[in-house]
């Protein structure tokens, strides 16, 4: 799944970024920068998780319901 390879990756690479920051202070921003980035890619992933599971959810809602309407004559949307 794209949100468990996102978040792993993301936890896997904190070592790497700490490592990063001990050895040159001067990189510290852009090591902080790399980890708000994997942050925010984290985020948009898992909300397009859900949106996704919405939209299905609403799909499947709209198919059980169109075939029962057309049955009790009204028009089918």
């Amino acid at each position: 799944m794209p949100l468990s390879r996102a978040i792993l990756g993301t936890i896997h690479g904190i070592p790497q970024a700490l490592r990063l920051a001990e050895a040159d202070l001067s990189e510290l921003y852009a090591v902080a920068q790399a980890l708000q980035d994997a942050s925010n890619a984290v985020l948009c992933v898992a909300l397009d998780v859900v949106a996704l599971e919405e939209g299905y959810r609403i799909a499947a809602e709209h198919r059980r319901r169109a075939p029962s309407s057309h049955r009790e004559g009204a028009p089918a949307e």
